[in-house]
């Protein structure tokens, strides 16, 4: 009888054939758990994107971080916040991360993506600020420590 060389685990593999060295049971958990870390791995580094793309947000309009995440509503708050959540979400980042890394509900970036795509339409300053932030971003790569 051949066993299983996963540590506790004793199943029999001897009908799996003889190049087999782990169960099916134990290589699906392996495999699941994988993924598992792949995926978080992904959502850790979407989060550090979105606050790299924020903190040159906040340097760009001369305001800190702490005031782009916090909860007040003033225009010259909201739409620095809303173009770095935009911005976030160009670059391919899932709106829940975007959340996550802002502090905020997920359906209230969402909103705020819709108002400001529709002001980037009409207001050429501020459109003219996104695509400066947009080129400072081309060049600044983002390491996963949080």
């Amino acid at each position: 009888m051949k066993v299983c060389e996963t540590e506790n685990c004793e199943s029999d593999i001897s009908h799996y054939g003889r190049n087999k060295k782990t169960c099916e049971d134990c290589t699906k958990e392996k495999n699941f758990i994988e993924s598992r870390e792949r995926y978080r791995a992904q959502k850790l580094a979407q989060i550090a994107r979105v606050r790299v793309i924020r903190s040159v947000v906040a340097e760009y309009f001369g305001i800190s971080e702490e005031i782009i995440c916090s909860r007040k509503k003033g225009r010259i708050i909201s739409r620095p916040r809303q173009l770095a959540q935009y911005i976030s979400r160009e670059e391919g980042i899932k709106i829940a991360y975007i959340a996550i890394a802002c502090n905020k509900d997920r359906s209230t970036v969402q909103e705020g993506l819709k108002s400001i795509k529709k002001t980037l339409e009409e207001d050429t300053h501020l459109a003219m600020d996104h695509k400066i932030i947009t080129d400072q971003l081309e060049g600044i790569k983002c390491t996963n420590k949080i």
